[in-house]
């Protein structure tokens, strides 16, 4: 390239220089909505389109190869000197058998022929083609015990892959597993074992965590702390309730995040923890009465500001405050005896006030107890919720007015903000009427007063989680899986919109604990607390052929990239060079490749919609897409 920078007035120059490819001859495939998807029974089907990107020399033929669970409206196209840019449409429809074959992602393959070299010579892209089994698959899984640890009470999968699990003692293992759940490696951590409000009820991790030197958020409390009954009012039953960070190489750091949550006088305390998409954290605290009314069998206190309801802590903000404290009526008069400021007590929490300043505050209310919640891949949280109990107090009909309550059932909630769902608190309720008032499960939705459940469970439902795996045909997947204590587990399938349960069923086998959450490879790990064991149940699907893609995680993480994640499935081969994955358009890094699991390192992300991502592996020559998989997040957390 010459240039002649010399003028009669003034010499030229280059400010920018852009350097331009000239591209050969393409061959130009586009799918519907980025992907193509076909349902046995649906005549509709989905289609592409092929185009070429330069006038031939000559015809140029492109001839289909196609999977038999799948039917397409040609076999072959032909474009020329005329119509080489006139787009040819090529409609998929699967073939619907009478077959238990399962989901299974299919490539149509390409091959070209043509008397232009340039175009006869290119290696043509396979067209993975998502198919929909409408045929029942049998659901089994197979249970094995992976570990044991003294009363373990809940667990958090950490950005690191490790299985965190919280103990009634303040202990925390740290578990590593191998593609089969085998623990090939622990760790113990007892920071809090030797602090007085010790019993841990809740782990979570802040999805913008990094994967090299993760955060632990826990939850822990002194729970029992007056002896479980009626006590003097002369003596302290402080507001134990924490929610602290670990942190350091080997998590001997603990910072204080909130203090002064509620605890009661027996086993409701300060339980799970869940973040949403802008690394908001979500508190279920447990309610110190029955059903709004004292009592001693239950631990004698009453309800007091931030008592049975889901907080939310703003922890994102720069300056974030967790200190909660509180004050009492100017004439209040203190009993006599009295040896400590009684602002402090919860024995005259039906009372006091929150001191304005923190950052927490009351996100739903009217729960009794929920031991754990969920946020979900469709944006939506979900939390258990234990109901009252009969012979445990009375239920509150109004400020001043009660009867005796019977059992009731446990309950699933849609957690939507500000929403009363049923459990009084009359220290709200002089601000907030409705709170006053027991609702049972029983009772119809009253717009703007309470909450109905979207469904109900046998006594005492505590765990939950939402199951994300494309395992037996995807019936599954979007789901809600809960557990009740020692008892069942339960398969909960919602409605599209995740707004309504449409069934729910057992599911076998029973994972009998406590806590119950997901693993990569479509597991379901149960937290023994009864037995002293974690159990994992792993999906057994016989419908599974090829290359199988079941699963990321995590489902969500920083858009910025670098930290791990892990594709769990079946069939994938081991071999590292043989194997791509992307995310969205992002072509990612992997690590390790074994039969039953792929790992690598995010990609940074452009794709700001805010919309699930697919995830399409590609080994040995298959592809197995998980559409709608994966999150980029694009906002910022603060860990202090």
């Amino acid at each position: 390239m010459n240039l002649d920078f010399n003028a009669s007035v003034d010499n030229a120059k280059i400010s920018a220089l852009e350097i331009i490819s000239l591209t050969g001859p393409q061959v130009i495939f586009k799918q519907t909505d980025g992907n193509t998807s076909v349902v046995e029974g649906d005549t509709s089907g989905d289609s592409y389109s092929v185009i070429l990107n330069s006038q031939p020399t000559a015809d140029v033929t492109i001839n289909l190869s196609l999977n038999d669970r799948i039917t397409t409206s040609i076999n072959s196209i032909t474009f020329t000197a005329n119509n080489w840019n006139i787009p040819q449409t090529i409609t998929v429809k699967a073939v619907d058998d009478n077959l238990t074959q399962g989901n299974q992602t299919v490539n149509i393959l390409h091959t070209i022929s043509s008397l232009d070299n340039d175009y006869n010579s290119l290696n043509l892209p396979n067209i993975p083609v998502f198919v929909g089994d409408d045929d029942i698959v049998s659901i089994d899984f197979n249970k094995k015990t992976v570990a044991t640890m003294s009363q373990p009470t809940a667990a958090a999968w950490g950005p690191d892959h490790r299985l965190y699990v919280g103990s009634y003692s303040g202990e925390i293992k740290v578990y590593t597993f191998d593609q089969n759940y085998n623990v090939i490696n622990t760790q113990t951590i007892n920071t809090l074992k030797g602090v007085s409000n010790n019993n841990i009820l809740g782990i979570a991790f802040n999805p913008y965590d990094t994967s090299d030197s993760p955060t632990i958020y826990v939850s822990h409390n002194k729970l029992y702390g007056n002896g479980g009954s009626d006590f003097p009012v002369t003596e302290l039953s402080p507001y134990s309730g924490q929610v602290s960070i670990l942190e350091g190489p080997l998590f001997s750091t603990i910072q204080p995040l909130i203090t002064g949550l509620p605890v009661s006088n027996h086993d409701h305390g300060v339980n799970s923890m869940t973040f949403d998409n802008e690394g908001n954290l979500y508190i279920a605290v447990g309610g110190n009465t029955n059903a709004g009314i004292p009592a001693a069998k239950i631990g004698g206190i009453p309800e007091s500001p931030f008592a049975a309801a889901i907080l939310k802590a703003e922890i994102s903000k720069p300056d974030f405050n967790g200190e909660i404290k509180y004050q009492l009526p100017a004439d209040f008069q203190p009993p006599q005896g009295l040896t400590f400021d009684p602002a402090i007590s919860q024995v005259f929490g039906d009372v006091a006030k929150v001191v304005p300043g923190v950052d927490v505050s009351v996100y739903a209310s009217g729960l009794r107890n929920s031991f754990d919640l969920v946020w979900s891949t469709q944006g939506l949280m979900y939390a258990t919720d234990n109901g009252p109990n009969g012979g445990f107090g009375d239920v509150s009909t109004s400020a001043t007015t009660q009867i005796p309550v019977k059992n009731a059932p446990d309950e699933l909630n849609l957690i939507v903000e500000n929403r009363y769902y049923g459990h009084p608190n009359r220290n709200r309720g002089q601000e907030d009427p409705r709170q006053n008032v027991y609702y049972s499960d029983k009772e119809p939705s009253i717009p703007g007063v309470y909450t109905a459940p979207l469904t109900t469970f046998p006594a005492s439902t505590n765990g939950i989680d939402e199951y994300r795996a494309n395992t037996f045909g995807g019936q599954m997947r979007g789901n809600l899986i809960t557990q009740k204590w020692n008892g069942e587990s339960f398969n909960v399938t919602l409605s599209s919109d995740g707004t309504q349960v449409v069934n729910q069923e057992v599911l076998d086998p029973q994972s009998k604990a406590l806590d119950i959450l997901t693993g990569p490879g479509g597991a379901i790990v149960g937290i023994n607390l009864s037995g002293s064991k974690i159990d994992v149940s792993t999906p057994n699907d016989i419908t599974v052929s090829g290359a199988t893609a079941y699963d990321i995680f995590p489902w969500r993480a920083p858009a910025t990239g670098g930290n791990l994640f892990i594709i769990g499935g079946e069939n994938f081969g081991g071999d590292l060079s043989n194997t791509s994955v992307k995310i969205g358009d992002e072509l990612v890094t992997l690590t390790s490749v074994s039969d039953k699991q792929i790992i690598g390192i995010l990609p940074s992300f452009d794709d700001v919609s805010g919309n699930l991502l697919d995830v399409l592996v590609t080994t040995e020559g298959e592809s197995s897409l998980i559409s709608n998989a994966f999150l980029p997040l694009f906002g910022s957390a603060n860990f202090v």
